[in-house]
């Protein structure tokens, strides 16, 4: 079946990204939107690492996706739109994480 997300292919850089939007596409589909928050927040978690590793700023493999923003954030690396966008989003992954987390029967 051919994806939206085919493009991520095309780059090594991207390829990483590809499985998990083909995940959230599958998960949209099936109207499983908290899973489908949950993955988004894995693809940008990822592109935020990428952006600091295409700029050669090293991240400790304890570091959370809250370092990379702020590490993105304090060099500057992208505009406050898209900052404000990944904060957004990843609050929004949390949210549906904890929301599935806090809302079963037992």
């Amino acid at each position: 079946m051919k994806s939206n997300f085919d493009f991520l292919n095309k780059d090594q850089d991207t390829q990483i990204l590809h499985r998990t939007a083909v995940d959230v596409e599958e998960l949209y589909a099936d109207g499983k939107f908290s899973n489908e928050f949950e993955s988004i927040r894995k693809i940008i978690e990822n592109v935020a690492r990428q952006i600091l590793d295409l700029n050669f700023v090293a991240t400790g493999d304890r570091s959370t996706f809250n370092d990379c923003l702020r590490k993105i954030k304090y060099r500057n690396f992208a505009d406050k739109d898209i900052l404000d966008k990944f904060y957004e989003l990843k609050n929004n992954g949390f949210n549906h994480a904890k929301m599935k987390i806090t809302d079963l029967p037992y």
